[in-house]
């Protein structure tokens, strides 16, 4: 790689609660990717120094998510003081409750796109990722190719309609098909599509970008961004892939299934290079921290 080509960025957001995965994530990186990256990880203010502590040397970059995200998103200090004291009364303040950590965090990851260059990919790992194999940037977003991922789930369940149809209406789209999604790890977002994206949704809406979200109820960044690039931009030199980089554990079933024997679930298939344990599952990583670093140790 040349010193003028342009360089891809992995960002993550993620918070306390998440600490250990990320970790986990890290190390997985570290092993597995064969040239090391600019990697940014931004984090809420008040988790920012048992970050630190916690990653020591790591050398990727630890950014508060403040610095990205409007601070209305956030819970005001007398919401705090009053969830703590008295729970039961909070209601009484739930205007200046902010938005729910996820929220904030898909946010965080359209606000990132600033940081990185403008026509290099940003590469979003989220903490409850880890790699399984070894992989080049290359294998996610090939250079001179500009990639979506674009999935057509055969499982009612997994179709995220009101969030494509959500996305259309906030595009001021009409509606449209939704037997498909982009919700593929990591992901792959191009920055100044991004922009784009965002100045967009400011045209059509006539106010701040984060405004408008914050008022939306619910959506997906994903979703958002691959609807404006297939619809709106429609730019002729993209590449659509169909498959995702990642196996997902979404449930219990599936979660016992992989770590039941996770080295045959890999060999079936061959195309995974990571592995997403859903971190709504509640399951705590050291149940499966050992079988991960046994991952680690193959050749």
């Amino acid at each position: 790689m040349t010193h003028n080509t342009p360089r891809p960025t992995l960002f993550t957001p993620s918070y306390l609660g998440d600490l250990e995965r990320l970790l986990l994530m890290r190390r997985t990186l570290r092993r597995f990717l064969a040239s090391p990256c600019r990697h940014i990880v931004a984090v809420p203010e008040a988790d920012m120094r048992a970050f630190r502590s916690a990653m020591g040397t790591d050398d990727c970059e630890l950014i508060a998510q403040q610095s990205l995200v409007d601070s209305r998103y956030f819970p005001h200090a007398a919401y705090r003081l009053i969830t703590g004291i008295a729970p039961n009364q909070a209601w009484r303040l739930s205007r200046w409750a902010g938005r729910p950590g996820w929220i904030i965090q898909q946010i965080a990851k359209l606000g990132a796109a600033a940081l990185c260059e403008p026509s290099a990919p940003m590469i979003v790992v989220d903490s409850d990722l880890f790699f399984v194999r070894p992989f080049g940037l290359d294998d996610i977003a090939p250079l001179g190719r500009r990639v979506l991922v674009r999935e057509e789930p055969d499982s009612e369940s997994g179709k995220h309609r009101e969030h494509i149809a959500g996305a259309r209406r906030l595009l001021g789209l009409p509606p449209g098909g939704t037997e498909h999604h982009y919700m593929a790890y990591p992901a792959i977002m191009y920055p100044d599509w991004v922009a784009a994206l965002l100045k967009h949704i400011e045209s059509v809406h006539g106010q701040p970008w984060q405004e408008v979200l914050r008022g939306t109820e619910t959506f997906s960044e994903y979703s958002l961004y691959g609807i404006f690039v297939e619809e709106v931009l429609a730019p002729p030199e993209l590449m659509r892939r169909d498959q995702p980089f990642n196996l997902i554990l979404w449930d219990q079933t599936s979660f016992t299934d992989f770590f039941r024997d996770p080295r045959s679930a890999l060999e079936r298939n061959p195309e995974r290079i990571c592995v997403v344990a859903q971190s709504n599952l509640g399951i705590p990583t050291r149940t499966y921290h050992r079988a991960v670093e046994e991952l680690l140790q193959r050749p």
